[in-house]
């Protein structure tokens, strides 16, 4: 579930959340390993996320598409892509879910 600051986005099917604090910089917070129940809802990441919207810092959370048992490659290009996303300020012109 969404913190009140976040607004969902779909990055070349990746599922992310973003809270656009309008601050200098920007916490990205990853899952643990989804084989064993790991996703973007997980109790810590949620606490890590809302730790830092409190501080004013802007967070983006991702759920990963899921790559089963894997090298991370599949994971790493998802990060870059969302990252890119939000460096590239494509979050602000979008209101709503929308895909990139």
């Amino acid at each position: 579930m969404p913190s009140t600051y976040e607004k969902p986005f779909d990055v070349n099917g990746t599922h992310i959340l973003v809270a656009d604090m309008k601050s200098p910089l920007a916490v990205v917070i990853t899952h643990p390993w989804g084989p064993l129940g790991g996703n973007m809802h997980n109790n810590v990441v949620k606490a890590v996320a809302l730790y830092f919207q409190k501080q004013g810092v802007t967070t983006m959370r991702i759920n990963f598409k899921g790559f089963g048992i894997s090298r991370g490659y599949g994971e790493m290009k998802e990060v870059v892509d969302c990252c890119n996303f939000l460096l590239y300020g494509q979050h602000i012109s979008h209101n709503k879910e929308n895909k990139v």
